[in-house]
C-alpha cells in the first residue's frame, strides 16, 4: 500500500522540473515532517488513523528533531480543531501519518 504510494509519488515528483527557488508540495511536507524510527513511525500512523491529531501530536514529542518538535505539536492541535469544526483534519492527520512513515523508511 505504502509502496504504491511512494511510487506515485515518486513518479509525479520525476515529472516535473523544478527550478532551484521552486518547492514541490512533497518536498514542504517533506521537510515538515519529523523522522522517526520505522516502528514508530507506524505507532504514530495508527494514533493518526484513529485518533487525528494525537498521533502528530506524539510525534512532535517523540522526536530527535527538537526544530520540528514544536511545529509538529501545533500541527496536531490544528488538526484536532479542524476535525472538530470541519473534518478535514482526520485526512489532515492521516497523511502527516502517511508522510513520517515513508520518511521512516528510505527504502521506498
Amino acid at each position: 500500500m505504502f509502496h504504491e504510494f511512494a511510487t506515485a509519488v515518486t513518479n509525479e515528483k520525476s515529472k516535473t522540473k523544478l527550478t532551484q527557488n521552486e518547492k514541490s508540495t512533497f518536498d514542504i511536507w517533506e521537510e515538515s515532517v519529523p523522522k522517526l524510527s520505522n516502528s514508530m513511525a507506524s505507532v504514530v500512523f495508527v494514533m493518526c488513523l484513529l485518533f487525528a491529531g494525537v498521533g502528530t501530536i506524539f510525534a512532535g514529542l517523540i522526536t530527535k528533531e527538537r526544530r520540528k518538535s514544536f511545529i509538529t505539536i501545533v500541527v496536531g492541535f490544528l488538526q484536532i480543531v479542524t476535525v472538530a469544526l470541519c473534518g478535514i483534519g482526520w485526512l489532515w492527520a492521516v497523511l502527516w501519518g502517511v508522510f513520517m512513515v515513508l520518511k521512516s523508511n528510505p527504502k521506498i
